[in-house]
């Protein structure tokens, strides 16, 4: 997975605030999305890495999905509350929130800091904001990507 990409060696500390520091990691998220000849993806832990992304593939498309921060906090409470299965869910909450638990700090502290990282960094014509969460569907991303609203019904 995604992990590997950053950690083969298991080097990765896991609250480290700053695993961009991973040698090579541009180049590697290259490798990654041209050995599984993907065009596009979501989700953790790939948003975090914006940045990287944004240097890997310069005309990238970007879509970061909006939501208010209290109803945002419930659902991620809820989520994050549960015992992680996996050593890479664990990375992944650090990575995001400095923490491995639902934190009623510094989740909404994290959510704030990485919308004002992507706003400033990512250029508005490669970003789209969207809340899916107030409706926004096909007919607000499809324009965007470059696809006619009626291709899909």
């Amino acid at each position: 997975g995604f992990w590997d990409l950053l950690d083969a060696d298991d080097s990765l500390v896991f609250h480290d605030p700053d695993m961009r520091q991973t040698p090579g990691l541009v180049s590697r998220l290259q490798a990654f999305f041209k050995d599984k000849n993907s065009r596009a993806a979501t989700d953790f832990p790939l948003s975090i890495f914006f940045d990287e992304l944004l240097q890997a593939f310069p005309t990238a498309l970007f879509v970061m999905t909006t939501r208010e921060l209290k109803s945002w906090y419930g659902s991620a409470k809820k989520q994050m509350s549960q015992d992680a299965h996996a050593p890479y869910n664990i990375r992944n909450r650090f990575a995001a929130y400095h923490t491995g638990k639902a934190d009623h700090h510094m989740f909404p502290k994290a959510f704030v800091q990485h919308y004002k990282n992507v706003l400033r960094n990512v250029p508005c014509c490669q970003l789209l904001p969207m809340d899916i969460v107030g409706g926004q569907s096909w007919e607000t991303l499809l324009p965007f990507i470059g696809h006619a609203t009626e291709e899909v019904e």
